[in-house]
């Protein structure tokens, strides 16, 4: 009778010895490692999971927007607002949304974050959205017309850095510089003859111009003519120091007015 237990133990043993081996010996007979087969199966079950995501999906700090678990790319629509997406990059730049100004084929456009959402073209039910506190004027394509001048300090400010924003991707001129000149040659919008940003004269008198935008293309042929240097500056105080020894203005001291209204007013941040 012992030695009838003995060999059904040593069986029972044989035989829990032998499914060991043979779970392990799976991933060999397939030609794989047991690690390599390990991760197989995480792998499969990873992708299982990207499938099913869609929607907006916030990961690495920014917004993506997934259909079946595949992240969009380039411009598409949810319900009827437009989003764009990087076409190309690493995995946390491919299908990241937009944020702020960005020039798309020559043209602005200003995207935002609103809410969980992620971030949307800026085009509102009436064409008017706020962009910096300020409000701006889009057309049915997102595109940017223009920005309500609010009549303060901080209007002026802040309308006239978005145009600066905008013309510096244009035309390669520090914003932070273009609106630090506006500000001291207005008094901060108070004090706007003809639409004239920049005192710029015009004989014994001052160019008129039928809008800011306009007077902001002139500073760019008048800087084409007589500064060219500050092209394509990107440090404020070398360009405040190029426009100060340059005879702008006939005041003396004009280059430290204009560092000092860059910092106490934060223009950087128009810089792109």
């Amino acid at each position: 009778m012992i030695g009838k237990k003995r060999v059904i133990r040593r069986s029972v043993l044989c035989l829990v010895a032998a499914m060991v081996i043979l779970t392990a010996a799976v991933p060999a007979l397939r030609g794989e490692s047991s690690i390599a087969w390990a991760a197989k199966k995480t792998s499969k079950k990873s992708k299982a999971s990207e499938k099913k995501k869609n929607g907006f999906v916030k990961k690495y700090g920014n917004w993506y927007y997934y259909i079946d678990g595949k992240k969009q790319t380039g411009w598409f629509t949810v319900g009827k607002r437009e989003f764009y997406a990087y076409r190309k990059g690493n995995k946390y730049r491919k299908g990241k949304l937009l944020t702020g100004w960005h020039n798309l084929k020559g043209v602005d456009y200003y995207f935002r974050v609103e809410g969980k959402k992620g971030v949307i073209c800026s085009l509102a039910a009436d064409g008017v959205a706020k962009v910096n506190g300020i409000k701006c004027i889009f057309d049915s394509n997102c595109q940017i017309v223009g920005c309500k001048y609010a009549g303060s300090t901080k209007g002026f400010v802040n309308k006239v850095g978005e145009m600066a924003r905008m013309n510096q991707a244009k035309n390669n001129i520090l914003a932070s510089l273009v609106v630090a000149q506006a500000c001291l040659e207005t008094g901060f919008g108070a004090n706007i003859y003809g639409n004239n940003l920049f005192g710029i004269r015009e004989g014994s008198g001052y160019r008129t111009y039928d809008s800011w935008e306009e007077s902001i293309e002139d500073y760019v042929e008048f800087m084409r003519t007589y500064i060219p240097g500050i092209f394509g500056v990107r440090d404020s105080d070398t360009a405040c120091y190029i426009i100060g020894r340059s005879g702008y203005a006939e005041a003396g001291g004009y280059g430290d007015l204009l560092m000092s209204i860059i910092n106490e007013n934060n223009l950087y941040r128009f810089n792109r």
